[in-house]
């Protein structure tokens, strides 16, 4: 009986005691599949973890955005947003609602649950405000629903620029083709376009000529807010006020305007200039000292950065090619290169931290047999 127990602790009996640490040992192929099914694995979802600046707290955010041209902040408020407002406190999952009604528009955020996905959120909100478009005046245009707060920061600034293309012209091709290409990149919330010049009729008042026949800037005014379609007319200005126009008329060129009477002998033509021109500019852009068109990107609630800068300069690549030759698009900045370098720098800590653990083991105990065990093991902990 001794001598049988003596043959149980030898070191197969060791080994068959120890558990897994033993069967490792006895089976060295196995603990090489093993670790190696270990690194696999690691390698699959580093390399498919989501990649951001910040973890994931965002809250599904939707904004509706509605343009009343030549409305007052009053008007707009009792109107629209009061309107709006008020269909989408019915949406499921709200938790809160803020507005803001300024001239010539209202703007409506609605924050979710973080339980509620944002597509979801979005349709409900378009439904609910579809429900009560007939409640709106007729003047208001369609409201704009954007999966993100529009007044957050852009995660990507592009520039627009051509050297033979007027300037008009440019802005509508950055409407036109640009901005809806941009907008269908998956995570993109809206493409804000600031800085473009858009074509507008501007009417040039000849004080002396409106004087010399007993006319007043009011008199203009009122004509052309007494015509029979309404439509935003813009506004009058001097050196001290700036006073609202809502104009009710069906002219669409400056002959058309200009044919406007002041009274039988008179039209607007002969106390005024009408001409085409250009909006007065509240935002501009210049790219290389010329003017241009600037676009800001601002991703979904709960997107992600770097795939949103992926899509974006995907499209910007296929923009270049097909638009035409003289026009170019830039990419000015980019929050994701910070995310991009960030994660490289932790990449290459890991490794300068790995190579010098190993060189140190290996100045200790001189021994690459005895190194190459910590050698291996690092990289599969890790």
């Amino acid at each position: 009986m001794a001598s049988s127990e003596a043959e149980t602790s030898g070191p197969d009996g060791a080994a068959r005691d120890g558990g897994l640490v033993a069967a490792f040992i006895r089976r060295p192929i196995l603990a090489a599949v093993v670790n190696l099914l270990i690194l696999i694995a690691g390698v699959a979802a580093l390399l498919g973890v989501e990649v951001r600046e910040l973890p994931d707290v965002d809250s599904p955010v939707v904004t509706i955005d509605t343009r009343y041209p030549g409305a007052t902040p009053e008007s707009i408020d009792a109107e629209v947003t009061s309107v709006i407002e008020a269909a989408v406190a019915q949406v499921d999952g709200v938790v809160s609602i803020s507005s803001s009604s300024s001239r010539d528009r209202s703007r409506i955020v609605a924050e979710f649950s973080s339980r509620v996905d944002i597509n979801v959120a979005a349709t409900d909100v378009k439904n609910a405000v579809s429900a009560i478009a007939r409640r709106l005046p007729d003047d208001v245009e369609e409201p704009t629903v954007v999966k993100a707060d529009n007044d957050s920061s852009p995660v990507m600034r592009l520039s627009v620029s051509a050297t033979d293309m007027a300037p008009g012209d440019l802005a509508n091709l950055v409407e036109d083709v640009v901005q809806p290409r941009l907008q269908a990149v998956e995570g993109v919330a809206q493409a804000q376009v600031y800085g473009e010049r858009k074509k507008a009729i501007r009417v040039r008042i000849m004080p002396a000529s409106l004087a010399a026949r007993g006319f007043s800037v009011d008199d203009v005014a009122r004509l052309v807010a007494s015509a029979s379609t309404t439509a935003s007319a813009g506004r009058l200005r001097n050196a001290t006020q700036e006073i609202l126009i809502r104009a009710e008329t069906p002219a669409t060129s400056p002959e058309e305007i200009g044919a406007l009477r002041l009274d039988d002998k008179t039209r607007l033509s002969d106390v005024a200039l009408v001409e085409w021109s250009f909006e007065d500019e509240t935002t501009s852009a210049r790219v290389n000292g010329l003017p241009g068109v600037g676009i800001g990107i601002l991703r979904q609630a709960q997107s992600n950065t770097v795939a949103v800068s992926q899509g974006v300069r995907a499209a910007v690549a296929d923009l270049n090619e097909s638009l035409p030759a003289d026009v170019e698009v830039n990419i000015s900045t980019d929050d994701s290169i910070f995310i991009e370098r960030s994660i490289e720098e932790v990449i290459g800590s890991l490794i300068a931290a790995t190579l010098i653990v190993i060189a140190v083991i290996f100045l200790f105990l001189r021994s690459w047999r005895a190194t190459i065990i910590p050698a291996v093991a690092i990289p599969v902990s890790l």
